[in-house]
């Protein structure tokens, strides 16, 4: 419970650091190409995060560890991440939500945050709603898109393929 609690104190900082860290490269990439969408919704959703990461610092700093704050902030950080690429779902962008390099890797430092938690069920809960919602949104994209056809974002992204997929679930 001690190292829980102690966990949960660096998580906030550390998610603090690592989102402004983050930041660095939406904000990059929107002066590098403002007139790209997928920038300004990267720096949203980060600037986002950011601010959440800041509040959640704030109510852990006063050696109060309410029962629900480690649930809810991991829900939070895998729900976050998935959420981004839902976006790029919705703004006619499929083949970035499916194959994001940069915004699917977030995955992980969620976990690596969860598992400061000391907590294994966290951490199983954790992996399940990302396998979920990761496979929801491609399910969804595939529903809404012909994948295989698109031609936008394929040099960037890659093609969509079923492969890649399931090895990405498997990584999860």
């Amino acid at each position: 419970l001690d190292a829980g609690t102690t966990g949960e104190k660096v998580i906030a900082w550390v998610r603090i650091v690592a989102t402004a860290l983050l930041l660095t490269v939406p904000v990059g990439s929107l002066i590098a190409r403002p007139e790209l969408s997928e920038n300004w919704i990267g720096v949203t959703v980060t600037l986002i995060a950011l601010l959440l990461a800041i509040l959640v610092f704030f109510a852990v700093r006063r050696d109060q560890r309410p029962r629900w704050l480690g649930a809810t902030c991991t829900v939070f950080d895998v729900t976050l991440i998935s959420a981004c690429l839902l976006t790029y779902v919705l703004t006619d962008q499929p083949l970035v939500a499916t194959n994001s390099r940069v915004a699917f890797e977030c995955y992980f430092l969620a976990f690596a945050a969860t598992c400061l938690r000391y907590d294994a069920r966290l951490c199983i809960l954790a992996g399940a709603l990302a396998i979920a919602e990761y496979l929801g949104l491609v399910f969804l994209a595939r529903g809404m898109y012909d994948l295989s056809t698109l031609t936008a974002g394929i040099q960037r992204y890659g093609e969509f393929d079923w492969g890649s997929v399931w090895s990405r679930v498997i990584v999860l």
